[in-house]
């Protein structure tokens, strides 16, 4: 499920994202392809809970339309060219019983 109709016209930035294929043999993050999404970034501090299941405290939120997938092991540029750490991944669900929105919280 996509946006609310017209909820996209607030999508203005660009964000690019690297999903996480693996770690190499000296321990680092290895990649796949780039890909250009429009989003929202906001400046929005939130309580949300990471992976490990700790509360983590995030200083912003980077929405996208619901079909986009993000894992918190994918590599995420902000439109300032930054490449911070991803802290948690909602992705609500809505009427027709698939996300309507993913939310980036770094």
């Amino acid at each position: 499920m996509a946006l609310l109709a017209g909820s996209t016209t607030w999508l203005t930035q660009d964000v690019t994202v690297e999903p996480f294929l693996t770690r190499n043999a000296m321990g680092q993050n290895t990649y796949g392809t780039a890909k250009v999404y429009k989003a929202r970034v906001d400046q929005v501090k939130k309580l949300s809970i990471g992976q490990d299941g700790q509360v983590v405290t995030s200083a912003l939120t980077v929405t996208l339309d619901g079909s986009v997938t993000v894992s918190i092991n994918d590599r995420l540029t902000l439109p300032d060219g930054s490449k911070p750490k991803i802290l948690a991944v909602e992705r609500p669900i809505g009427p027709s019983g698939s996300p309507y929105v993913t939310l980036v919280r770094i």
